[in-house]
């Protein structure tokens, strides 16, 4: 816990902060999963869940881009971390929705093998004040 203690501060995240952990839940935690769980919570800020994509629990925690999308501009996050995939298309959906992501300071995105192949399609500014 001191390494992700250590690693959420130099990040620069602290208690004035709420992140959004945007990696998949899977049967097996991962460690993206995990850092960006336990680290923010070590300096005291706020985590809310991403829990979108497969399904791959039987429990009823899972939710759609869209309903992430809302919860993460109703909650003001500053943080967005996760898979560049998962980053990006909560990004595109706030945009096509017209949510306000002005409070994200800060986003940390891993690389999936996936996106290598993947189109490009550049995101208007986060302010949810349609197109730019």
């Amino acid at each position: 816990m001191a390494q992700l203690k250590e690693a959420a501060t130099w990040a620069g995240i602290g208690p004035h902060d709420t992140v959004a952990n945007l990696f998949p839940v899977t049967s097996v935690s991962h460690q993206g999963f995990l850092s960006a769980l336990h680290g923010p919570l070590t300096v005291g800020a706020k985590v809310i869940r991403g829990f979108t994509e497969r399904r791959d629990t039987p429990f009823d925690i899972y939710q759609s881009t869209a309903e992430l999308a809302e919860h993460v501009a109703r909650r003001r996050a500053t943080v967005l971390w996760g898979i560049v995939s998962f980053v990006r298309r909560l990004i595109l959906k706030a945009q096509e929705l017209e949510l306000d992501f002005s409070s994200v300071r800060l986003a940390f995105a891993g690389r999936s093998l996936a996106q290598a192949r993947s189109p490009v399609r550049r995101p208007r500014p986060l302010g949810g004040r349609g197109p730019a």
